[in-house]
């Protein structure tokens, strides 16, 4: 479990605005993209997962919000907006960083239709949201077709499998959230 902050499964080389690691001029000029490493994720609740990543020069730039990164250095989708780039903020400091077997660079269709590659999930803990079944969330990151990465919960994502899933995806509407408390409690008799 990473509390805070912890390095990603594999980093990934990617491309940062400039408008969120240097001191342009004019903040709304087009500062352009940089080279990136990121390797690392930060959780603080209330707010937007952050990226940290390692710069050219050998700098370390931390908490860069997800939709300042793209995987090419002129991606399609220029004016990537935070909204866009993440459903939820982050509700908890306390998370653990997978990447699922079945879903390793598995094709993902994102609600409403955006298409991209799985990435890793990062499955938060120990947080009042996800003690409560209808609240808990994972969360996929995905490397969208457009160049640009979306942070995702799971109602809002399909994948992929050409052995098994239907190759024309739609939403499903029936999707039963999970309710309940599953717990074995045992009970003492007296003798």
């Amino acid at each position: 479990m990473k509390s805070g902050s912890g390095s990603l499964l594999k980093h990934q080389y990617v491309f940062v605005d400039r408008k969120y690691t240097r001191k342009c001029i004019n903040i709304m000029a087009d500062c352009g993209y940089e080279p990136a490493i990121w390797f690392a994720i930060s959780a603080k609740p209330g707010r937007a997962w952050g990226l940290h990543l390692l710069l050219e020069d050998g700098a370390v730039v931390r908490d860069i919000p997800p939709h300042a990164i793209a995987f090419t250095d002129c991606p399609d989708a220029q004016d990537w907006t935070l909204e866009e780039a993440q459903t939820w903020n982050v509700y908890g400091s306390n998370f653990s960083l997978e990447e699922y077997s079945i879903f390793k660079e598995a094709d993902v269709l994102v609600y409403p239709n955006k298409s991209g590659t799985y990435l890793f999930t990062v499955i938060p803990m120990d947080d009042g949201y996800t003690e409560e079944p209808e609240q808990a969330k994972e969360f996929s990151f995905i490397k969208l077709d457009n160049g640009r990465l979306t942070v995702q919960p799971t109602n809002l994502i399909l994948f992929a499998d050409k052995s098994f899933t239907n190759m024309k995806p739609q939403f499903p509407q029936d999707i039963r959230p999970q309710t309940t408390k599953w717990t074995i409690k045992e009970r003492f008799k007296n003798n």
